[in-house]
């Protein structure tokens, strides 16, 4: 069983930029997990990467077990699959993923609080990205001044947001429904009901910022994270990282959420 070569919060020397933070927000313990590693194959190490993130969920350390469980099964998985089309690749370590919390959940006592997580990866080289997400962890490309989600979002926000286009709830109704970050789909050892996992990968280019980040990033607005990316564009992955996660803690937002934000420059 081979081991992925993993790399801690930054890293930089030429042509490699990748970062990673957290912050607690204002919960009582980090239950988000996140994972640089190897997967250069015969390469040169980092050439080729995987970064993983989960944000887990349960009762007690339930959240923690999770998100840490699958986010390095899924590692160890996709290490353990080398020569493998990519895309199978990834699919077969989000199963092993599962397979993994499904085992240790069926040995907990039968009382004990479901426990599962997000999960995200990204398989990301210096031309090409792909993914495989469960979830409503994002996924995120910064390229030419602008920011664009690149993965679904498995939460009740976006059937909300259908519902104001059709005119069934109002703007506000959505924006404050008790419900909206509840999860339509997660990893839990059981079956999962959505993937997204496109068949495709997305061509990259000089320039690119890649950002994994859990939902607590979500505290910022679409044009606050906008315009310190503006900023913030030319900076190593370690500045931005940085940067946008003190100013997000500054603004001591009641239901602040754990937050992990990862970057990776091309």
């Amino acid at each position: 069983m081979a081991d992925p070569e993993v790399f801690s919060s930054a890293h930089f020397r030429k042509e490699q930029d990748f970062a990673a933070a957290q912050i607690l927000g204002e919960r009582a313990q980090q239950e988000d997990c996140w994972l640089f590693c190897s997967a250069g194959d015969s390469q040169a190490p980092m050439s080729r990467m995987l970064a993983i993130v989960g944000d887990g969920m349960g009762a007690h350390s339930g959240g923690s077990t999770a998100s840490y469980l699958a986010v390095h099964a899924m590692a160890r998985a996709f290490a353990d699959h080398e020569g493998q089309a990519t895309r199978i690749r990834l699919a077969t370590a989000l199963q092993k993923a599962n397979e993994t919390l499904g085992l240790v959940s069926a040995r907990l006592p039968q009382d004990t609080p479901a426990m599962g997580t997000t999960l995200l990866a990204a398989w990301i080289s210096r031309q090409n990205l792909h993914w495989i997400s469960v979830g409503d962890s994002l996924l995120m490309l910064w390229r030419d001044g602008q920011l664009r989600r690149l993965n679904a979002d498995h939460s009740l926000s976006p059937i909300l947001e259908d519902r104001v286009k059709q005119g069934l709830m109002t703007p506000g109704q959505a924006a404050n429904h008790p419900r909206r970050h509840a999860l339509q789909s997660a990893v839990m050892g059981q079956p999962i009901a959505l993937v997204d996992a496109p068949a495709e990968a997305i061509t990259l280019q000089q320039g690119d910022l890649i950002l994994l980040a859990s939902d607590g990033l979500l505290g910022l607005r679409q044009a606050e994270l906008c315009g310190m990316l503006s900023n913030l564009a030319t900076q190593s992955a370690q500045s931005i990282c940085s940067e946008i996660l003190t100013h997000l803690s500054a603004l001591r937002l009641q239901s602040q959420d754990n937050t992990t934000l990862m970057v990776v420059r091309i």
